[in-house]
């Protein structure tokens, strides 16, 4: 089984949330043996909110581990994806 990528992991939680136009949705890799992601969202409805939350319990469970190859890490820092929703 192959990993997913961060851009595969931010397109999955933007088909599970349908984040309202405006919201940006990230991805960072953290430095976890166990999960080497974390998600964060801007400000969104509750029941917008709930969904990101669900799909990312759902997510960091089916893939705790992320191929990180393709994002340039920034120096002293983290690699990191951002999406803005511009349209549903």
């Amino acid at each position: 089984m192959s990993l997913k990528t961060a851009d595969q992991i931010l397109e999955d939680i933007n088909k599970a949330v349908r984040a309202p136009v405006g919201c940006r949705v990230t991805i960072a890799e953290i430095n976890n043996p166990m999960v080497n992601w974390v998600a964060r969202s801007g400000e969104m409805p509750w029941d917008a909110t709930a969904r990101f939350e669900l799909a990312i319990a759902r997510l960091r469970k089916a893939n705790p581990i992320i191929d990180w190859r393709d994002i340039p890490k920034a120096e002293g820092h983290r690699r990191m994806v951002a999406k803005w929703f511009s349209c549903r």
